[in-house]
């Protein structure tokens, strides 16, 4: 069984590997985790090292993509359909992936200027350092499609009270809106939509976070959120 904060561990067996993965995980992030310590037996023979690095799992990432919603496939499917939570809904119950992998997909093969966030409450590396600071709303992670229009790290950036994204995560639910991204040192006009929700860490059983799809810049860009209603509920995979 692999430890907390692990998905899935590769074993060597009998001049082979097992995978096991965490029995705890909805199924999509499971078959995501196998498919990702499939991709790791790759780098054994040249890189037998037992610490693995940020590249190899990046690319073990962009594998496990690969193999679990292939380009052929997906592709057309989303393209078929409009950029939205909606949208990414169906790519993740069609490819029985999580949520979060089915949105990174996207970003991967989209035509359109989006970028999928996720933010929690957290301090900045300097504050943790030096014990300064009260922990805020902040995106910790980001995957942006080709044609975002902002090249820096978004990491760390502080999200707006009353926006879309921080609204979602104050009140663990689902919101959209057309206008400020709601990011700190973001301007532009953009359609956002976002989820808050949660899930038990170990030593924090109460863990919140939030994920968003932000389209744009542009300032006449259709809603594709359609008749979902702010404030509606919705369930999602965790990570």
């Amino acid at each position: 069984m692999p430890t907390a904060g692990c998905s899935g561990l590769l074993i060597p067996v009998d001049g082979g590997y097992e995978i096991v993965v965490c029995s705890d995980e909805p199924d999509g992030r499971q078959n995501f985790s196998t498919a990702h310590e499939i991709v790791h037996t790759f780098f054994r023979e040249v890189c037998p090292s037992p610490t693995i690095s940020t590249e190899e799992e990046r690319l073990c990432d962009l594998g496990a993509a690969i193999l679990t919603m292939p380009a052929a496939r997906f592709g057309p499917f989303l393209a078929a359909r409009p950029l939205c939570f909606t949208t990414i809904d169906e790519c993740h119950r069609e490819f029985a992936v999580s949520v979060v992998a089915a949105g990174r997909r996207a970003m991967t093969l989209t035509d359109a200027s989006a970028c999928l966030f996720l933010g929690t409450m957290t301090r900045t590396k300097q504050q943790i350092r030096f014990r300064v600071g009260t922990p805020k709303l902040r995106i910790t992670k980001w995957w942006p499609s080709d044609r975002w229009p902002f090249s820096g790290s978004h990491l760390n950036l502080p999200v707006l009270d009353g926006s879309v994204i921080g609204d979602a995560f104050t009140h663990q639910d689902y919101r959209a809106g057309h206008g400020s991204l709601g990011i700190a040192f973001r301007p532009g006009t953009y359609e956002v939509e976002a989820r808050g929700y949660g899930y038990p860490l170990l030593g924090n059983p109460q863990h919140r976070q939030v994920l968003a799809l932000a389209r744009g810049q542009l300032d006449d860009l259709t809603p594709t959120w359609g008749l979902r209603r702010r404030g509606v509920t919705a369930g999602l995979d965790r990570r």
